[in-house]
């Protein structure tokens, strides 16, 4: 263990068929290559995604290009732009992306009508870091402003 590292963790099975929690792969971000060679906080990851949106790192029509589903040669459609996948969450556009490496998943998604941003980082890859991302997203659409026309 190194002090002050965050150690990712996985799910085992132990003798007797009971999972539980073990050190996963430890690995250094420069191993992953582009896979997980950020390191980063939740909060700067919104950060982030606020200077991502409002021009401060790309123009406007590049954010644009980042979010729109790209066409593949055969003709069909995928759900991914030039850097984020566009998804529904409950029939509403939905802006993400998401990642996983050995011992850690984490996810960013941006809900464009309410322009709110939830970043969820965990140090166990079983952790599904989108489902919790649109748990928090219908948590906070719920009971905000918005909330009261519906």
């Amino acid at each position: 263990m190194i002090p002050d590292r965050a150690q990712g963790y996985a799910l085992a099975r132990a003798a007797g068929g009971e999972r539980r929690l073990v050190h996963d792969i430890p690995l250094g971000a420069s191993q992953s290559g582009g896979a997980g060679d950020l390191l980063s906080t939740a909060e700067e990851l919104v950060r982030w995604f606020h200077a991502l949106a409002g021009g401060e790192v790309v123009s406007p029509a590049s954010f644009a290009r980042m979010r729109t589903p790209g066409v593949l040669p055969d003709g069909s459609s995928t759900r991914y732009g030039f850097g984020l996948a566009v998804e529904q969450l409950d029939g509403e556009e939905l802006v993400l992306h998401s990642g996983n490496m050995p011992g850690f998943t984490s996810a960013l998604a941006w809900h464009p009508r309410s322009d709110l941003v939830v970043a969820v980082l965990s140090n166990s890859e079983d952790l599904k870091a989108l489902s919790v991302a649109e748990d928090v997203l219908r948590a906070a659409l719920a009971s905000g402003p918005e909330a009261q026309g519906r």
